[in-house]
């Protein structure tokens, strides 16, 4: 895997752009990268850019942020609570193993738009993605305290 790092300023100027989309665009012709997958944090990552990288054959994700124009109302407006937990009885005095208080999943929520999903998980904090190439999959890994997280793939990824 090949990392391109972005240096703010220096890296507008070598670009001779101001807008963002155009910028992330003219890095990646620059370098040749077509069929790859690009990850992005969320000042550079709304769903526009996405599907237009989505055209050229890159598959993206990213985080994005809530108050950008492009962010549908729907997804702003949806609520995720953290799942509660609970402790068996039997193993009050160890307090190791904790179970869902119910089988439904409140801390994640999906939604679909033309070829890419967004995903609103929260864990600690709420956590806002936007992917094309990961999947609606949940994966359930052992923490280095031996509890079993149930998490989005996308979040492990």
């Amino acid at each position: 895997m090949e990392l391109i790092p972005c240096f703010g300023n220096e890296t507008y100027e070598r670009h001779k752009s101001s807008n963002l989309d155009e910028l992330v665009v003219s890095i990646m012709a620059e370098n040749g990268l077509v069929d790859c997958d690009l990850y992005m944090d969320n000042y550079y990552c709304h769903p526009n850019l996405i599907s237009r990288l989505l055209t050229g054959g890159i598959n993206t994700t990213g985080t994005y942020r809530l108050n950008r124009k492009d962010v549908p109302k729907l997804i702003k407006d949806a609520k995720v609570v953290k799942e509660k937990k609970k402790v068996q009885k039997d193993e009050l005095k160890t307090k190791t193993k904790r179970v869902k208080l119910n089988n439904e999943s409140k801390n994640i929520r999906y939604f679909k738009s033309q070829n890419m999903f967004a995903v609103k998980w929260k864990d600690k904090r709420e956590v806002n993605i936007l992917t094309t190439k990961h999947s609606l999959k949940l994966e359930a890994r052992t923490t280095a305290r031996n509890r079993k997280v149930t998490k989005p793939i996308v979040i492990y990824e």
